[in-house]
C-alpha cells in the first residue's frame, strides 16, 4: 500500500511532464538554472573534475560555494541520475520529485515509530505532507524541499533519546552519530530548513526540559562512562560532519554580512498569511480570488503565499485543545508520545507567532539577533513550510485516537478532506528541455589560450522582462555553460556576491569597463567572451 500510494502521489506531481513527455520540465530560467548549475559542479566533482567548494563561476574567488545553498545531497541524487545518462534537466526534473518521495517515506517512519500512529493514519499524514499546498507551490526553490529530512533527523533523535533512557550506549551512538552525518550534509546542502529544524528543535527541547524536571534529573544522575563516552563520540562526529558547512559558509558569512533587519521584516508574514494559499488550490482559489477583489487579500504569487489549508489549521487546534484538556491525565504510555506530541504542539504556536508581523510589532527581532545563524535568513515567511511537518504531526496523532464508536468515520473523512484540500492545479513546466539542451549544444569549444571567459549578451529584452532579467538572464547561463562544459567564467549569480561583482546590464559601456577592471585586479591571463547571441567565442 506504501508504494502504490508513492506512486500514485509521484504521478500527481509530475503529471504535466509525463503528459508531455519530459520535453518540458518543472523550474524556471532562472533559480532552476541557478541550482542545476551547483548539481552540475558536484558531478564535476565526484568525476574528480572540481575542488569540492569551489565552483566554476567567480573566478577567481575562492569557496564560491559559500555564495549559495550548496545542494550536496542534491546533488549526489543527480551524479547518479546523470551518471546513468540523464541531461542535467531531466536529472533535476528526477531530484525534485526524489525529494518530494523522500518526505513522504520520512514522515510515514516518524509517524509510525516515534509517534506510534496507526497505518492507515500515518499514511494519510504522510501523503499530506508530500502534497502539502505550500511547498508544491514553491517548487520553483528546490532547496526547500529539503524539508523532507525533518522527520528523518527528528526520528533519529528519537532513537537516540530512547536508546539513552534505555541505556544502551553502542544503540545511543549508532543514531546520534548516524544524525549527525545527516545533519552536517544537510547543513551543505540547504541551510533554510536546516535551520528552521534547528530552531524548532531548540524550541521542543526547552519545552521538555522545563516541563519534566524530575526526569532530566533522573536522566543526569543515572549517566554512566559508556553513555557520557557514547555521547562525546556522537558530538565529535557532529563536530567532523559540519567542518565543511563551516568551512565554506563562515568566511563568506563574515564577507557579506549575511543580512540586515530592515530587508528581513519584509517577509514577515501577517496573520492572514497563514491562510494564503494562492489561486491555484482547487478548493481555496476561488475563495481567495473573492476575497482579492472585495477585501483586498493578496492575490499575487510572493514569498508571503506559505500558507497552511484552513482545514489543517483547524485539525491541529482541535488537536492543541484535546491536549490541553489531557494535562496531567494519568498515561501507559512508554514512549512518552503524548508528551512529544504537546511539546511540538507548543512550540508550533510559540515559534509561528514569533514570525509573525503584528502591525509593526514582532518578535523575530529577538530572534533574528540572539538565535545563531538568524541573520542568514531573509525570508521568515518559509518557515510555514517547515511547520507543515510539525502541524501534521500533532493533527495526525490527534485523528488516529479513538473516542467514540463513530470517531473513526469521522476521522477517516476528514484525512480525506486534508488530503484532497492540498491538491492544486499550479504548474511551472517553463523549461523547454529540448531547446535548452539544444542550446548547449550549440556552444563550441573556447579558443586556445582562453583560460576563463565572461559573456555579452546584446539579445534585446522580450515582452515582459524587465531589469531583473538584466541582471540573471547571462550570469545564470554563463553559470550552466562553465559547469557543463567544466569552463571557468567570471560571471555567475547567487544569493550572495563576491565583493566586487558587478556584472548586471551587459548593454551598458559600464559593463565592458567592470570587466576590464576585474580583469586588471585579479591580473587574468586568457580571458575570453562568449557572445550569447550568436554563441561565438573571441578573445
Amino acid at each position: 500500500m506504501v508504494f502504490l500510494t508513492i506512486a500514485a502521489i509521484s504521478a500527481w506531481l509530475s503529471r504535466a511532464q509525463l503528459a508531455n513527455g519530459f520535453s518540458r520540465v518543472f523550474g524556471d530560467g532562472y533559480d532552476t538554472t541557478i541550482e542545476i548549475s551547483i548539481l552540475e559542479h558536484w558531478f564535476n566533482v565526484f568525476r574528480g573534475l572540481s575542488h569540492w567548494s569551489r565552483t566554476n563561476y567567480f573566478f577567481p574567488h575562492p569557496q564560491t560555494l559559500g555564495y549559495n545553498d550548496g545542494y550536496f545531497l542534491y546533488g549526489v541524487l543527480y551524479s547518479m541520475y546523470r551518471g546513468a545518462g540523464a541531461d542535467p534537466y531531466l536529472s533535476a526534473a528526477f531530484v525534485h520529485l526524489s525529494m518530494q518521495m523522500a518526505g513522504f517515506a520520512f514522515f510515514y517512519l516518524f509517524a509510525r515509530q516515534a509517534l506510534q500512529i496507526r497505518f492507515a493514519y500515518a499514511l494519510a499524514g504522510a501523503t499530506v505532507f508530500a502534497l502539502s499546498n505550500n511547498i508544491v507551490i514553491h517548487t520553483l526553490h528546490a532547496q526547500l524541499l529539503s524539508v523532507a529530512f525533518a522527520p528523518l533527523c527528528a526520528l533519529l533523535l528519537f532513537h537516540a533519546w530512547r536508546a539513552w533512557i534505555g541505556r544502551r550506549p553502542v544503540r545511543l551512538f549508532a543514531y546520534a552519530s548516524s544524525f549527525a552525518l545527516i545533519y552536517g550534509a544537510w547543513a551543505l546542502t540547504a541551510f533554510y530548513m536546516l535551520w528552521f529544524f534547528t530552531f524548532f528543535t531548540t524550541v521542543v527541547l526547552t519545552l521538555l526540559a522545563a516541563t519534566r524536571p524530575k526526569e532530566l534529573r533522573r536522566l543526569a544522575s543515572e549517566l554512566n562512562l559508556k553513555t557520557v563516552l557514547a555521547l562525546i563520540a556522537s558530538f565529535a562526529v557532529l563536530g567532523l560532519a559540519l567542518l565543511p558547512f563551516l568551512q565554506v559558509y563562515l568566511p563568506k558569512a563574515r564577507e557579506t554580512g549575511m543580512h540586515q533587519i530592515v530587508s528581513v521584516m519584509n517577509y514577515l508574514p501577517a496573520p492572514y498569511d497563514l491562510v494564503n494559499l494562492g489561486l491555484g488550490n482547487y478548493l481555496y482559489g476561488d475563495m481567495i480570488r473573492y476575497l482579492h477583489t472585495t477585501v483586498g487579500f493578496p492575490e499575487i504569487f510572493s514569498e508571503k503565499q506559505m500558507g497552511l489549508t484552513p482545514g489543517l489549521w483547524l485539525a491541529f487546534l482541535a488537536a492543541c485543545l484535546f491536549l490541553w484538556r489531557q494535562r496531567g491525565a494519568p498515561t501507559d504510555d512508554a514512549a512518552g508520545t503524548r508528551t512529544l506530541i504537546a511539546a511540538m504542539a507548543a512550540a508550533t504556536v510559540v515559534t509561528c507567532i514569533s514570525t509573525l508581523d503584528l502591525g509593526g510589532i514582532t518578535a523575530w527581532h529577538w530572534v533574528f539577533h540572539y538565535f545563531p545563524g538568524a541573520r542568514a535568513i531573509r525570508v521568515p515567511s518559509r518557515y510555514l513550510i517547515f511547520l507543515a511537518f510539525p502541524v501534521i504531526c500533532v493533527a495526525t496523532y490527534f485523528l488516529s485516537q479513538e473516542r467514540s464508536k463513530n470517531w473513526r468515520f469521522v476521522s477517516v473523512g476528514v484525512c480525506l478532506f486534508l488530503i484532497g484540500e492540498q491538491l492544486n492545479m499550479a504548474r511551472y513546466e517553463a523549461i523547454d528541455r529540448v531547446a535548452s539542451m539544444r542550446r548547449l549544444a550549440a556552444v563550441k569549444p573556447p579558443p586556445p589560450g582562453c583560460r576563463a571567459f565572461f559573456v555579452e549578451d546584446r539579445r534585446p529584452l522580450a515582452p515582459g522582462q524587465g531589469d531583473a532579467d538584466l541582471i540573471y538572464r547571462h550570469n545564470v547561463e554563463a553559470m550552466l555553460i562553465a559547469e557543463y562544459f567544466n569552463l571557468l567564467t567570471i560571471n555567475g549569480h547567487s544569493s550572495f556576491s563576491p565583493p566586487d561583482w558587478g556584472f548586471d546590464k551587459p548593454q551598458n559601456p559600464e559593463y565592458s569597463l567592470h570587466v576590464h577592471k576585474y580583469q586588471q585586479f585579479h591580473r587574468l591571463a586568457g580571458l575570453c567572451a562568449l557572445d550569447l547571441a550568436s554563441l561565438e567565442w573571441s578573445l
